[in-house]
């Protein structure tokens, strides 16, 4: 009875506070507005075309660049920002709000320009400096650089503001480890506050008395990690199986993944295992 997991990729935020509507995502080019890619680009490494992926050793600075790309039919003035990336509670990639302290590849970054007027249907590329502390420990880190716009008015009085970025992930050289674990599987009591709280605010279309698994997972090396594996579920009724995948990051805290079995309580015995049948480099 026991075991951990979850996921990480891509993240679309919406948070309205003070009037104001956020549209944040991680992105390549946003079809309107202003995109923003990296400027170097291997055509061997597919990955490269949205993020800036590099190898630096600690003490080292690299130069590197990102191009905004403008969509608009008028010049765009665009507000850059590097920040750290971070990990959603469910598991998807996303990066520190500006009013939050970065201290790592957000603080490694360097703009030549944090302000940068587009012209219309233009390209404009901006240099940057990245320099990784001396005595870092080896392993991958992540961040972002953001482009944010300036806010546009509506009808309502509710200002938007769009806000995408490219990601960049360093890798610092030294003894790099995959690995991943499941802390704990637990079936979860379904008179228990979690499972109503669960039942209630995820939108589910399962019945009150459907059985859930929480699964505590966490990346235990220091490089972005894929675990997946599967849960068995001994009921009444025979074993239930189901498989997880999810990516994770190095940095993060544990993560705990719910995970439905399609099946109802019955009066009985149960019994839960959580096994992880692979670890992989992302």
């Amino acid at each position: 009875m026991s075991t951990k997991i979850n996921k990480i990729l891509q993240s679309a935020l919406v948070v309205l506070t003070s009037g104001v509507l956020f549209a944040t995502s991680i992105s390549a080019f946003a079809q309107d507005g202003v995109g923003i890619v990296p400027t170097n680009q291997d055509p061997e490494k597919p990955l490269t075309k949205a993020w800036i992926m590099l190898r630096v050793n600690p003490g080292e600075t690299v130069d590197s660049s990102v191009t905004l790309q403008n969509n608009n039919d008028k010049d765009t003035e665009v507000q850059l920002n590097p920040k750290d990336a971070t990990q959603t509670a469910q598991g998807a990639f996303s990066f520190k709000d500006d009013s939050e302290k970065d201290t790592l590849v957000g603080s490694w970054i360097k703009l030549s320009k944090d302000k940068v007027s587009v012209p219309a249907k233009s390209a404009v590329d901006v240099p940057i400096k990245i320099t990784v502390p001396t005595g870092t420990k080896a392993g991958e880190y992540a961040g972002v650089v953001s482009s944010q716009t300036a806010p546009t008015g509506s009808e309502s009085g509710v200002q938007l503001v769009t806000r995408v970025g490219t990601r960049v992930y360093i890798t610092v050289p030294g003894d790099l480890k995959a690995d991943a674990k499941i802390n704990s599987v637990e079936l979860i009591n379904p008179r228990s506050k979690d499972y109503k709280k669960f039942w209630q605010t995820s939108g589910s279309t399962s019945n009150f008395d459907d059985i859930f698994v929480n699964v505590d997972y966490q990346n235990a090396g220091n490089i972005y990690t894929r675990l997946a594996g599967t849960i068995t579920v001994t009921t009444p009724d025979g074993d239930v199986k189901k498989d997880f995948s999810s990516d994770l990051a190095p940095t993060s805290d544990p993560l705990v993944q719910t995970v439905p079995l399609g099946k109802k309580w019955k009066v009985g015995d149960y019994k839960v295992i959580g096994l992880p049948h692979y670890n992989q480099f992302k």
